[in-house]
């Protein structure tokens, strides 16, 4: 069952605990759980198949039983080195051990040319690409070289012929290159894996940032309209009430919309209207006595241009409200040049200006809004002459607009301080933080691993296509090698090893082919020395086709080139050394593009963990936007209807019911800052004062009763919450004339309960309980988060809401009720 799912029927409803398991299922679960331990197999099988090939060569050149036993004897412990230390299983190797490890290796790569002469040659490629990994860069490119120079130069004194002298070196480079790249993509796996919790927190910050610039541009602007007319209807009540009732009808307009704001918040559709943000800040600048003028031509504009200009407008609007004694204020919509633009000026701005945002704080405030203008490609520029007028110019393009403002990617801010100007343009632009270049560019990690596999398969291939050129076939035959190589590299890298391919029956199928046919045909002209080639065949197939498939048609490829290489007069050794070359190269072909389209597919998980975080966190966001914020501005709007009312016959209580709507505004502006910053305790204490007043206020008449021990501050957070939502459906979703509370602890739980009349049709959890982040639904959640029960019932129009959760410390006592 989900999180907050009701399940039941009648009129009861119960709300199970959500289940703490919560995480991606299907393939991506599947990815972020194996793909390292696959590519350390993968390493394994490579380094597995090399000391086979090395164990041949052993069979193949030894001259006694003990030279056998002797050099199967450097190889197993060479392997079984890198097996122990190099590529540990589920364990951490120091870098000094590996270190006197690549030591020992040194020495079983080099140490038997005294015993073996020139037939020994180890496994240099396993040594240097182990430099790759274990030393310094600029020290292991180095030495990597001298690996390479040096196995040529021992071919060289050994008078091997050209064609080993080539061989040698250039194998070692290739084997070398696989080991390494293997490994690091073994471990970009695992650094993958690791940072998949770090980038969602980084997702989930960006999101709390957005989210607080939201806030503070919708409530920092209506809350401090709904103040300031609050002051001004105090102030006005008895010498002129018509003016007060005005100022009244306007709070409850505010008040009503900052409702519908907060919603839009919190389910994430905002569009806003320049025209409206217009007519409201000619109304609230009037309403304070500034002299407003505004110039505005007839252009349309888009959306978005539309929603980023009322943003600016209502940040330049709340700074003349919240930080100056301005007398006039002239704001200026047009369009000229592809752009339009809007300009805000005003007086009164003395001294240093202090405006609603920090420069240091890009949540919120004009600092947080050049981002979102840069994203449209616009330009947002703050200035102020000596004389103390301050203006605010923002400029867009009529076009295509930038990236997504919430990208997150580098951009440039202005300062919301007039006085931070450089003394040059009269401007003040300061740069925004900007991401780690990991996070930046995530496309790096899939480039480096491309070009690994890239190099190696055309190491392979090159090396392969050496072998005609030193048997030394005519010019046409050359040439057709040539073309059948580039034509084989030219698939293998641009469908079988391309990341982004997707293998779909027939053109999968169609490839295979075409794939057989440029690793068999032109053995009929080059005969054995393109014998290496069916390792990509061999490949590409355990890619292409299911295991049940594919390991027997490979088996098939290897058996085949083992054949061949008897045909054309090769021994048993050379024949089975043949087949294990075309496994080995079947091995890189297969792990090196199947770690690329894993290391891919991760990239698309870490988005996929990102994006569900921020839904996470979005879900959370909007829970409290909800519990906090619905009931204060529900208690405005319904405070502001009961002043109304009463101020042609009670002019006092109105002025008191005033008094307390600023108080309601001033609270809910501290609380929408606290659920930005994640940084919210509330106490049942005061949610119970609330309840009393609000509900005294709207004609329903109360009782509370207390009697339970003191709660822990998390319990004591909940039942607020369950408070908060319990007096929201009371207000919005019944006509009560009644309505109860009673809190009473027995054996460590603690249980509120919420009765009420006047429910009519369906049961408030029908209206508010819902999974889109308000309701009931949310407060399940919280309850489930503590072991706790929420239950709902409605009978004879009588609603009762009940939470029961672990009390906590019951050392002191309280004991209450009201008449």
């Amino acid at each position: 069952m989900d999180p907050g799912h009701a399940e039941g029927d009648g009129s009861t409803t119960r709300y199970e605990r959500p289940r703490p398991d919560t995480a991606p299922t299907g393939p991506s679960r599947l990815l972020t759980r194996i793909a390292p331990g696959r590519a350390h197999d993968i390493v394994i099988v490579f380094v597995g198949a090399l000391a086979v090939l090395a164990a041949l060569r052993v069979l193949a050149y030894s001259g006694s039983t003990g030279q056998t036993v002797a050099g199967i004897g450097y190889v197993v412990a060479l392997v079984g080195l890198q097996v122990h230390y190099i590529n540990p299983i589920r364990r951490t190797v120091d870098e000094r051990t590996k270190r006197w490890v690549l030591l020992v290796q040194t020495g079983l790569v080099y140490g038997p040319f005294v015993q073996f002469d020139e037939w020994w040659l180890g496994l240099p490629g396993v040594l240097a690409g182990n430099v790759l990994l274990v030393l310094p860069r600029a020290v292991s490119v180095l030495l990597f070289g001298a690996i390479v120079a040096s196995v040529g130069v021992l071919l060289g004194v050994f008078d091997r012929g050209p064609v080993p002298v080539v061989f040698g070196p250039a194998t070692t480079v290739i084997t070398g290159l696989a080991i390494y790249g293997l490994a690091r993509l073994e471990s970009v796996l695992g650094e993958l894996h690791a940072a998949r919790d770090t980038l969602a927190e980084k997702a989930v910050a960006r999101e709390r940032l957005r989210f607080t610039r939201d806030l503070h541009d919708l409530l920092g602007f209506s809350l401090s309209a709904i103040t300031l007319k609050c002051e001004l209807a105090r102030k006005v009540v008895t010498k002129a009430p018509a003016r007060a009732r005005v100022e009244l009808a306007e709070i409850l307009d505010i008040s009503r919309k900052a409702q519908r704001d907060v919603r839009s918040v919190a389910h994430g559709d905002r569009q806003r209207s320049l025209d409206e943000e217009l007519a409201v800040a000619r109304s609230i600048l009037e309403a304070i006595h500034v002299d407003v003028r505004i110039e505005r031509d007839d252009s349309e504009l888009p959306g978005d241009v539309s929603t980023e200009l009322a943003t600016v407008l209502r940040e330049a609007v709340t700074n003349v409200l919240r930080n100056g004694s301005a007398q006039w204020c002239v704001i200026t919509v047009g369009e000229a040049n592809g752009s339009v633009h809007l300009e805000v000026s005003n007086d009164g701005v003395p001294g240093a200006y202090t405006g609603s945002a920090r420069t240091d704080d890009r949540a919120g405030g004009i600092g947080g809004l050049a981002g979102r203008m840069e994203s449209l490609g616009g330009v947002l520029a703050a200035d102020s002459a000596p004389d103390g007028t301050y203006t605010l110019r923002a400029d867009i393009p009529v076009g295509d607009g930038g990236d997504d403002p919430d990208s997150g990617t580098a951009r440039h801010g202005v300062s919301d301080h007039p006085n931070d100007s450089d003394g040059t343009d009269g401007g003040s632009h300061v740069e925004a933080p900007t991401e780690s270049w990991w996070l930046a560019a995530p496309d790096i990690g899939r480039k480096v691993t491309a070009g690994v596999v890239a190099a190696a398969l055309c190491g392979f291939g090159v090396i392969s296509f050496a072998g005609v050129l030193f048997a030394g076939p005519g010019t046409g035959l050359v040439a057709w090698g040539l073309a059948c190589l580039v034509a084989l590299l030219a698939v293998q890298l641009g469908y079988f090893s391309r990341p982004s391919t997707r293998f779909r029956p027939p053109w999968s199928y169609a490839a295979l082919l075409l794939h057989a046919a440029l690793v068999y045909l032109p053995i009929l002209a080059l005969g054995e020395w393109w014998l290496d080639m069916p390792g990509f065949l061999a490949g590409s197939m355990l890619l292409v086709l299911r295991p049940a498939v594919s390991v027997p048609l490979c088996g098939a490829v290897l058996v085949s080139v083992a054949w061949l290489r008897l045909f054309f007069g090769g021994e048993l050794l050379d024949s089975a050394g043949t087949a294990v070359t075309a496994a080995i190269t079947a091995v890189v072909v297969y792990g090196l593009t199947r770690l690329t389209r894993l290391v891919d597919e991760l990239h698309a998980v870490r988005d996929e963990l990102a994006e569900l975080a921020v839904a996470e966190e979005r879900l959370r966001l909007a829970r409290d936007v909800h519990d906090l914020l619905g009931l204060s501005l529900s208690a405005i709007t319904l405070k502001s209807e009961l002043a109304y009312r009463l101020l042609p016959d009670q002019p006092e209580r109105a002025m008191e019911e005033t008094a307390e709507i600023l108080e309601l505004a001033r609270k809910a502006l501290a609380e929408g800052r606290s659920v930005a910053s994640g940084d919210r305790e509330l106490s049942e204490d005061e949610e119970l004062r609330l309840a009393e007043s609000i509900l005294t206020a709207a004609g329903i008449d109360i009782r509370i009763t207390r009697e339970h021990g003191k709660l822990s501050t998390r319990a004591s957070t909940v039942l607020a919450n369950v408070l908060r939502e319990g007096v929201t459906n009371v207000l919005r979703h019944s006509k009560a004339e009644w309505c109860t509370i009673t809190m009473h602890e027995e054996d460590g739980m603690v249980r509120l309960c919420i009765a009420n009349d006047g429910v009519e049709g369906r049961a408030p959890e029908s209206q508010s309980g819902s999974h889109d982040g308000s309701g009931l639904g949310n407060l399940s959640h919280r309850v489930g988060t503590l072991a706790g029960e929420l239950t709902t019932s409605t009978v004879d129009g009588i609603y009762q809401l009940c939470v029961r959760i672990p009390a906590g410390d019951s050392e002191v006592r309280h004991t209450h009720t009201n008449p």
